[in-house]
């Protein structure tokens, strides 16, 4: 805790002949507090009301207009705004580190980042900055005001211990030592030794008078002998001791109504003055009396709590308590005496400029005062000399110390919403629940009129004496006024339905829930099943993610597309698709692509047009880590055995391709089979590798020919159709160079007796976005009469599906075509639930559909709306930044300067980071690490990406180092949430060093091995080996065996290599 600080000087002010007394100062200190906040609680008195309404507002509480039977519902719009721009906020700021340290000089650079990491680790790990922030900007937000303070504080913690014994000196230093209390022990006194005692008596009879009478004599040596010091062992001493457990900054954050500061002021740094409204019970202020923080806290208790009944800031306190249904603790205990003792007292924690002396010159200072009594008057004990709070404001109102806060933009369309809404759904109501004429003297049962229930009975008197009374249709001025202020309330604010995820417009671009959506990875998913940051295939056959799938809706329409591949799309109407439109006869292309709506496309094609859209760019998933070669196992596919490790082919490059697999295994290879069936082509077979265990894994290999199974028949496995473009091209040349065949016109055709591969094969195509046409054929021709029912699959890629020469050779295709796939039909049917979905890509395009047909992102300019809206968000952080957040981070920076005083350790991201006195003392720049949004950073990383790519290139070029890569990956790595980089990169330099010793060693082991071998050494060595055998075997007859022990054996040492062993 600070100390007071007394003034060492006496100034006799002007005017008086003598110095002011201590009464006096107090009492003129008293006054300046009292007069300061007499004139800021004026300002605050007029200020509580619309911080009343704007807490009313944001939690939706009922406006005072309510009417009996009506409806009392209230729009929600403060808090949606609030609530929206707060997980941004939050985002921005706590997405990295929030701030860091520029060195401004080169002497500081080394240290900078260790103290941007004490900053960090203060606020973030031992500050609870994320609730600090979190209460801070809310508070913000609402009242267009929020408070924080900064202050040091000294934590310490209570240790236990015991000690089982202790010596009385031991003893006293252990209770001696400061934060050492003593709660248990057992003394036992030790008498005096006889020698002692006798040396005693001897003393004290030689100082002694001789004619002393034997009685005085006998009694001064009694008492010399029992005032002989005593010495005690204490036994079973138990005790804590304070350890200090936290030393540095704490944050808090302060409602807005305790908060006092200059009605004059326009900047908090400009406040002459500003008062902290607190309350502390009587046990903290005596405790803090007892470490020199408080004086007079004894005559502020007893003056007793003068609070004023209905004071402005009790009020405040008091509505937010009523709004949640919460009430007054100290009201709760009857027993008066206890809730006296508990009840805390109202103190004014006043920071401003003092004339301490009397002498004119204002300096710094803090007083506290409570029930009038001053019990604090110092000078502030921080080094910056400036009060401990910093504020908060979204919106800065011109030359006024308050800011604007969502509640003051909002409320005015909160409350026409609430009357809107309220309107329609009485309408509603009266419709549902209608109103009757009666007649007077109708006799009409009025119960069973007014609560009728399913058949029953209105008994009356007259005939048409009872009729219902229409009431007026809903109109649509009500949701048009509605839709009017909602969009009045977008502008004000930047917060849109389109970045909610809200826009009933938006919603109609959508696909039916059971679309199939291909992911990055190979996988698909039902459109009804995406997630925001799924990776989903773009049109380049890259990934883009989903930056936002929105809510299930129906359209206003709907349509069932059916494209050139196969593929059947449902979609509504508005639901947008990148097309180019020709005319009837194929004429007249346009040029670029354009986005067009699915009706749009609709009423074209009713007119004779033609539409096409853009096929998708050979899908690249993410590649997989295969059991077996790609192209091995696809040849087998094609010419393997069933049930064995054999294949037949008479092509040396797909022997060649067997050979280099198996190669890859000990002693694994390829062998020709002893018997052979199959005319010009060799039957081999693959030896001493797991090739038969792995294609029994996949499920591709049966046990005997005879076995007859849908299970464990030739197919390609989900693995294999989820890998890499490299993967699926190698896996599908595989397959055709075996059983595939180019004809004279260039078409692609697989042949299949395997119904299996056949359906997966149709897939493997449909993968590359293409399509497949199977063709059953139940003989193969005269020659094989018995063959087995074949499938002729005919397909076209624009790349080539064959390696082998002579296929290659015949091999066609058209460029064009690959480019574009037209829409067969499109016809309207009845509207269904669907969803969709906003991308990233920078197109606007993602694929859907099993033939990954290329569709566009949901809205027109969402990406620019919702841009526009990140840089409302961005400016409003700004100014939390520059008004607020980088000034508290300032005086922390001070405050550690001012009281860290020995080295610690701060262990951050698993390292430790020693901090000392001479680190903080440095000259920074503090920087608040906010407008970089989340996309901004992912932005820098994928450049960085790009950088690590270009390394190789650059490295070649002499421009980049292993330093500068290894600099960039931490970089990354800490970006994508990898703080701890050392478990998964080393530095280069480590590296260096690490091989740099394994050199050494190698040729210090080369260097024992030459000498070891050279002749003069050689014949020593055995020299040496027979002196230590002797030496030891004289040894053994100089030492007899102890009993027991047999004699060591005598013999020859046993050498291995020319040394012994």
């Amino acid at each position: 805790m600070i100390e007071i600080m007394e003034m060492s000087m006496e100034v006799v002010p002007e005017g008086k002949d003598e110095p002011e007394s201590e009464e006096e100062r107090l009492e003129r200190a008293l006054a300046v507090v009292k007069g300061d906040r007499e004139a800021s609680e004026e300002l605050q008195e007029t200020l509580a009301p619309f911080r009343e309404e704007a807490y009313r507002f944001y939690r939706g509480r009922a406006l005072g207009n309510e009417r009996a039977g009506r409806s009392k519902v209230v729009s929600s719009d403060v808090m949606d705004a609030v609530e929206w721009v707060m997980p941004s906020l939050m985002r921005i700021y706590f997405s990295s580190d929030i701030v860091s340290c520029e060195p401004v000089g080169p002497e500081d650079q080394i240290v900078a980042e260790r103290v941007s990491a004490l900053l960090n680790y203060q606020f973030t790990r031992r500050g609870d900055g994320f609730v600090v922030a979190y209460k801070w900007f809310k508070d913000a937000l609402i009242y267009g005001l929020g408070v924080a303070k900064i202050s040091w504080e000294d934590r310490f913690r209570d240790v236990p211990f015991a000690v089982p014994e202790m010596s009385e000196s031991d003893f006293n230093a252990l209770s001696s030592e400061n934060g050492v209390e003593i709660t248990g022990f057992e003394r036992v006194e030790i008498p005096p030794d006889e020698v002692s005692v006798q040396r005693i008596v001897q003393q004290t009879v030689m100082g002694l008078p001789p004619d002393m009478p034997d009685d005085e004599k006998a009694e001064a040596v009694r008492m010399a002998v029992e005032s002989m010091p005593r010495l005690a062992t204490y036994f079973n001493v138990e005790g804590k001791r304070a350890i200090l457990d936290y030393s540095g900054p704490v944050y808090e954050v302060i409602p807005p109504e305790d908060f006092l500061y200059d009605p004059e002021a326009e900047e908090l740094r400009d406040a002459r003055f500003v008062i902290h409204r607190v309350f502390r019970t009587p046990d903290y202020l005596r405790r803090m009396e007892s470490e020199g923080v408080y004086f007079n806290v004894e005559e502020a208790i007893e003056k007793g709590n003068t609070q004023r009944d209905g004071d402005r800031s009790d009020r405040e306190k008091g509505f937010r308590n009523a709004e949640n249904n919460r009430t007054n603790p100290w009201t709760m205990t009857e027993n008066i005496e206890d809730a006296d003792k508990r009840r805390p007292l109202e103190l004014y924690e006043w920071w401003g400029l003092f004339d301490p002396d009397g002498s004119g010159r204002l300096t710094p200072h803090v007083i506290t005062v409570a029930n009038d009594v001053v019990i604090r008057l110092e000078r502030n004990p921080y080094d910056h000399g400036e009060p401990p709070f910093e504020v908060l404001r979204p919106v800065l109102d011109v030359h006024k110390f308050e800011g604007i806060g969502f509640a003051d933009m909002v409320k005015e369309f909160q409350e026409t919403k609430t009357s809107l809404r309220r309107q329609i759904l009485d309408n509603i109501s009266w419709q549902n629940n209608g109103m009757w004429e009666v007649q007077r003297g109708a006799g009409v049962e009025m119960e069973s009129l007014v609560n009728p229930r399913p058949g029953g009975v209105v008994r009356t008197d007259m005939p048409g004496a009872v009729r219902p009374l229409t009431p007026p249709p809903l109109q649509q001025a009500g949701f048009m006024a509605l839709e009017f202020e909602q969009t009045q309330l977008e502008q004000r604010t930047g917060i849109t339905r389109y970045n909610q995820g809200l826009d009933s417009r938006s919603l109609n671009k959508m696909l039916a829930l059971d679309t199939l959506i291909p992911l990055i990875d190979g996988s698909v998913k039902l459109n009804k099943d995406i997630v925001e940051g799924d990776i989903v295939v773009g049109s380049n056959g890259k990934g883009t993610k989903v930056i936002k799938a929105h809510p299930v809706q129906v359209p206003e329409r709907a349509f069932e597309i059916v494209f050139q591949t196969g593929d059947v799309i449902r979609s509504g109407g508005e639901h947008r698709w990148a097309v180019k439109v020709c005319g009837e006869k194929y004429q007249n292309m346009s040029p670029d692509w354009e986005k067009l709506p699915a009706e749009r496309i609709f009423d074209l094609m009713q007119s004779g047009h033609h539409v096409y859209v853009p096929r998708v760019q050979s899908p690249d998933f993410t590649e997989k880590e295969l059991p077996m070669d790609p192209y091995v196992f696809g040849a087998w596919l094609g010419d393997g055995n069933s049930h064995t490790n054999r294949f037949t082919t008479q092509d040396a490059e797909i022997l060649d391709a067997f050979e280099k697999w198996a190669k890859g295994f000990y002693k694994g290879g390829v062998e020709k089979c002893s018997k052979q069936h199959s005319g010009k082509a060799i039957t081999y077979q693959v030896v001493n590798t797991p090739f038969r265990k792995m294609l029994k894994d996949l499920g591709c290999l049966k046990d005997s020919r005879y076995e007859d199974t849908k299970y464990n028949v030739k197919h390609i496995p989900e693995i294999y159709l989820r890998g890499s473009f490299e993967q699926r091209l190698a896996l599908l040349r595989g397959l055709m160079d075996t059983d595939g065949h180019i004809s004279k016109n260039g078409d692609s055709i697989f042949c299949s007796s395997e119904p299996a591969l056949v359906e997966s094969f149709v897939k493997l195509i449909e993968t590359f976005g293409c399509k497949a046409d199977v063709n059953w054929r139940e003989t193969c021709g005269h020659k094989f009469p018995n063959a087995k029912p074949a499938a002729h699959v005919v397909f076209a890629t624009p790349f080539c599906p064959v390696t082998l020469p002579a296929k290659v050779a015949r091999w066609r295709t058209r460029e064009k075509f690959w480019e574009k796939q037209r829409i067969v039909s499109i016809r309207e049917i009845p509207v269904e639930p669907m969803r969709c979905l906003s991308v990233e890509a920078d197109d606007e395009l993602y694929c859907c559909g099993q033939k990954m047909t290329v569709t566009a992102n949901t809205a027109t300019g969402i990406t620019a709306i919702m841009g526009a809206s990140q840089q409302r968000i961005e400016l409003i952080a700004r100014l939390f930044a520059e008004t607020g957040v980088r000034n508290l981070f300032v005086k922390a920076l001070s405050l550690n300067r001012q009281f860290v005083r020995d080295e610690f350790v701060v262990r951050l991201y698993g390292e430790p980071i020693v901090i000392n006195k001479d680190d903080v003392s440095g000259q920074f720049d503090i920087l608040v690490s906010v407008g970089i949004s989340a996309s901004k950073q992912e932005v820098v990383q994928q450049q960085m990406i790009q950088l690590i790519q270009m390394a190789p290139g650059l490295a070649q070029a002499q421009v980049m180092t292993p330093d500068n890569i290894y600099a960039i990956m931490v970089k990354l790595l800490e970006g994508w949430g990898f703080k701890d980089h050392s478990q998964l990169m080393t530095n280069p330099n480590v590296m260096g060093q690490m091989t740099q010793q394994m050199q050494q060693m190698q040729q210090q082991m080369q260097m024992m091995q030459m000498i070891l071998q050279h002749p003069s050494i050689a014949n020593v060595v055995p020299q040496i080996a027979q002196q230590v055998q002797q030496a030891q075997a004289q040894q053994a007859q100089a030492a007899p065996p102890a009993q027991g022990e047999q004699p060591p054996a005598q013999g020859p040492v046993p050498m291995q290599g020319g040394a012994p062993v």
